[in-house]
């Protein structure tokens, strides 16, 4: 169970080197990315930086939302919600994905 735990830390890390070790078009934080470019990070950016069994990349999305969860609690962000609907709308494409690279 330990390992496990240690392996979903990583997804959170890797969207702050998303978010704060790239360029992008316009400056944001977590609490302000544009939900096109949290479609980028997961059907684009955790595909090429992360290597993992291909089964945990299906852990990513629950794993990105409860570090949302995370961050409104610490008071960072004044609600997770829409953060918890772009994910939930992504995650279907994202899967589709994992299945044609993994299928």
């Amino acid at each position: 169970m330990e390992k496990f735990r240690q392996d979903l830390v990583w997804f959170p890390k890797t969207l702050c080197n998303f978010v704060y070790g790239y360029l992008h078009e316009d400056a944001f934080v977590l609490k302000s990315i544009p939900p096109g470019y949290l479609a980028v990070f997961f059907s684009d950016f955790v595909l090429r930086k992360v290597v993992i069994e291909p089964h945990m990349y299906s852990y990513i999305p629950a794993s990105i939302k409860l570090f949302y969860t995370f961050l409104w609690e610490k008071k960072y962000l004044v609600n997770p919600l829409p953060f918890m609907v772009v994910i939930e709308e992504i995650e279907p494409h994202f899967i589709e994905i994992l299945r044609e690279r993994f299928g």
